[in-house]
């Protein structure tokens, strides 16, 4: 039979090795809520810059100064990528008559939101207006489409 004093000593053991185990547990779920926490900042942060960034961009393109618009909704975007400053960009393009870059930006706008739509009803409207505009951008672009020649046997 094992001595009183080597149970206890065993359990005392067991006991320092589960609250070592809880420590370890608690320290872990913080460090990773911080991260977290941490990174929601962040996202918070950018999309607050985006919106300043895209307000900007809106102001000066309202005040036709299509330049610092493209310029502000181009860093709206790297900010926070959203059709909605993607298709202001097209937009400015076409102000500034870029018809091949904005054709190009046009396209990856309805993909894009036809993408997001998947996630959220808004960005439905956004891929409508690209493709009603990629109709029109179409009458400014030669667009010419190559195919392969067919195979010739010799």
């Amino acid at each position: 039979m094992r001595s009183l004093s080597a149970r206890r000593g065993r359990r005392r053991s067991a006991r320092w090795t589960r609250i070592a185990l809880a420590v370890a547990l608690l320290s872990c779920a913080a460090a990773t809520g911080g991260r977290a926490a941490a990174n929601q900042a962040q996202d918070a942060a950018s999309e607050q810059k985006a919106r300043q960034l895209f307000y900007v961009g809106r102001q000066a393109f309202a005040a036709n100064d299509f330049d610092s618009a493209l310029t502000a909704f181009r860093a709206s975007y790297e900010a926070m990528a959203s059709p909605n400053s993607r298709m202001m960009i097209a937009k400015s393009l076409v102000a500034l008559e870029r018809w091949v870059d904005a054709y190009e930006e046009t396209r990856a706008v309805r993909d894009e939101a036809r993408e997001a739509a998947k996630t959220a009803d808004k960005y439905n409207k956004t891929a409508e207006e690209a493709e009603t505009m990629l109709t029109r951008l179409s009458a400014e672009v030669a667009l010419v489409r190559v195919l392969p020649a067919a195979a010739v046997d010799v």
